[in-house]
């Protein structure tokens, strides 16, 4: 027997450039056992599946999971929809009487709130576990563990979730409204990445990406961060992301306070290790992963180019 999650923390592999991208995340609450594929399987009323999946399929960037902190009902069904948009992103609470309320509300519109500057008026931040053990049997030997410390200390903000992907990554925790990915999250690193969120930084060792980027954005944004040692929050803001070619790509980000464009290259390549990626694998594989190639830092703007860059060349 073996543990997809235990093989890639052995083998070392790299987090980040992982996470799951989607801006608007819409989170239902269903205290029930949860099947491979969880809102099909789910107790939810066919009626209101269909309700939620014509939704998702109008949103751009739009994704669901179910939600649940045991398995007893409560009083009201909990419903979030989370806009993890680069600036100014929010969470909205709706308590429901039944599934069925859900199609009183008009989500497109509650979608199309997330185009406005200022965020309508926000619920407090959300940390999910995913805890789905019908998907990968790691999900639950870590992620139940991981559930059961964070929410034994900060109560009805911390929620088991339905499959986030990564299986090989659990314990994996999402930070909303963010919608901060990170992985292997057991124990103290757990812990550090709730202190660090709600102090408004980023812990960057166990770090899989924001979901509002792309995945090579998110590679970029942990190779800069990495470079300047900034862990802000909302320190930063992705100009452009560019493929060099099939392997290579460059990505800029501007920082806010001080008005640097930071610009990286870096390659893709396949890990030299080869493992099962899932529990269920029955071959093994290599992985990507990536390479700095080169980070430069100018004082002018992105659309200017500079002679004061600085830039640093990476081999390997």
């Amino acid at each position: 027997m073996f543990f997809c999650s235990d093989l890639s923390r052995n083998a070392c592999e790299s987090l980040y450039g992982t996470a799951g991208i989607g801006q608007v995340w819409f989170l239902l609450e269903h205290p029930q056992p949860w099947g491979q594929k969880a809102l099909a399987t789910s107790r939810v009323p066919e009626r209101v599946k269909a309700t939620l999946n014509s939704v998702l399929e109008s949103v751009s960037g739009g994704k669901f999971l179910l939600i649940r902190q045991g398995y007893s009902p409560s009083e009201f069904i909990n419903f979030f929809v989370a806009v993890t948009r680069e600036s100014a992103p929010y969470i909205r609470h709706f308590r429901l009487k039944a599934y069925e309320d859900l199609m009183e509300l008009d989500l497109a519109g509650l979608v199309r709130q997330s185009d406005q500057a200022e965020p309508p008026v926000t619920s407090p931040p959300l940390y999910l576990v995913c805890t789905d053990g019908n998907h990968d049997k790691c999900c639950a030997k870590y992620g139940l563990r991981t559930y059961q410390s964070l929410n034994s200390r900060l109560g009805d903000c911390v929620w088991e979730s339905s499959h986030v992907g990564g299986d090989r990554f659990a314990a994996n925790v999402v930070c909303f409204p963010h919608g901060l990915f990170f992985g292997h999250a057991l124990d103290a690193a757990a812990e550090r990445i709730v202190s660090d969120y709600q102090n408004g930084r980023i812990y960057l060792s166990k770090y899989r990406g924001r979901s509002c980027y792309s995945n090579h954005a998110q590679v970029g944004e942990f190779f800069i961060r990495s470079e300047i040692g900034d862990l802000r929050l909302d320190s930063l803001r992705l100009i452009d992301e560019e493929a060099l070619d099939q392997e290579q790509w460059q990505v800029r980000f501007r920082s806010l306070q001080e008005g640097l464009v930071h610009t990286v290259k870096f390659q893709r390549k396949m890990s030299e290790f080869e493992n099962q990626l899932t529990c269920h694998s029955e071959e093994i594989k290599r992985v990507a992963q990536y390479a700095l190639l080169e980070y430069s830092v100018a004082g002018q703007s992105a659309e200017q180019t500079t002679d004061q860059a600085t830039s640093f060349l990476r081999h390997f």
